[in-house]
């Protein structure tokens, strides 16, 4: 920990300022703390027992990152308080930012966390009347978007998540557009062409995935290799485990059962995609239900659905599985043009 409170002065004092020889206690729990300073790690303070407030050491990143973050922000014209204690949740803020009316939290996350964890600090803070800001450290940088669903946050009409380089001191934004915004835009040939290739090769493989998939298919009378040339548009996702074009076979197979409405649709794709968790957001409200208007949307402007009375939808296209892999690879090449012209002009 970086603050230490000096007995006999009565103050808090930075690690940085602190001195040897004087007795410090921790502030939160109210336990010795020793002095450490060193070469390889940040001037910190330590417990010599374990604190009630955190049950687990710091690292040398976490450390370093938090005195990063606080002259990030001091540039920036906020307050900055490190390790402010929130005595009504007994959790101690990394660091708490002041300017004006606004007060935020923020948190440098190093270490792994569970959602469950995520969602309880973030209610915690707001219900305070805090804003969270969540930052992430090395062990999140090169994962992906679904690998970082739990600390996912919408701003300007993007998924966000921000991240501390350390090398550069720089705090850095990763953006990607939110579902609902993102432009229609068609598969280029080849890629249809590799995405189909790729199925046939899992179904060679048996691999474990594609085997329950195909199980499923098969119990609703399809193949995986066979679907209709309108599983295979342009579906972007994030946060879906199940490939988009089985989700989109199952919105299909939904359908040509007769007119469903918008909120089952949402429903089958709570059961059937296997969601990466989120912690931040909430997904029925910036997932599941802008990418179902999506999907809906490329059919409705290809002529394959129609919306009728009650948001309900239902099949207007034929959507029959293909007999032969030949007919639908054929297919998949000579109306790709027309599609991709229908779909772009949206």
């Amino acid at each position: 920990m970086l603050i230490g409170y000096e007995w006999e002065r009565g103050f808090l004092v930075p690690a940085k300022q602190a001195k040897l020889g004087v007795h410090y206690c921790c502030p939160y729990c109210g336990q010795p703390l020793r002095l450490k300073r060193g070469s390889k790690r940040a001037t910190h303070f330590a417990h010599q027992q374990t604190c009630t407030w955190s049950a687990k050491g710091e690292s040398q990143e976490h450390l370093a990152g938090k005195q990063v973050l606080a002259q990030v922000f001091q540039d920036q014209g906020w307050q900055v308080t490190l390790e402010e204690p929130l005595f009504m949740l007994q959790q101690r803020a990394d660091l708490t930012l002041r300017r004006g009316l606004s007060q935020v939290i923020v948190e440098y996350q190093c270490a792994n966390l569970s959602t469950e964890e995520v969602q309880r600090r973030q209610a915690g803070y707001r219900a305070a009347g805090f804003a969270v800001f969540w930052v992430l450290g090395n062990r999140y940088q090169k994962l992906t978007a679904n690998r970082l669903c739990c600390f996912l946050s919408h701003e300007d009409q993007h998924f966000v998540t921000y991240h501390l380089i350390r090398t550069s001191k720089k705090l850095v934004q990763r953006r990607q557009p939110l579902i609902a915004f993102e432009p229609l835009r068609i598969k280029s040939r080849p890629a249809l062409l590799k995405e189909l290739n790729q199925i046939q090769q899992s179904l060679m493989r048996q691999l474990p995935e594609m085997k329950q998939i195909q199980s499923q298919l098969y119990q609703q009378g399809y193949h995986a290799a066979l679907l209709p040339w309108m599983c295979h548009l342009p579906y972007k996702t994030i946060g879906m485990r199940k490939p988009a074009w089985y989700l989109a076979a199952q919105i299909l197979i939904q359908l040509k059962s007769g007119p469903c409405s918008t909120q089952n649709l949402v429903t089958l794709l709570d059961i059937d995609a296997n969601w990466y968790a989120f912690g931040l957001l909430e997904r029925r409200l910036w997932i599941s239900e802008p990418w179902l208007k999506y999907v809906l949307t490329l059919w409705q402007r290809l002529a394959l659905v129609k919306r009728i009375a009650n948001e309900n939808w239902i099949l207007t296209g034929r959507g029959n599985q293909y007999q032969h892999l030949t007919k639908k690879q054929i297919d998949l090449q000579q109306n790709y043009v027309q599609w991709r012209r229908q779909v772009v002009e949206y």
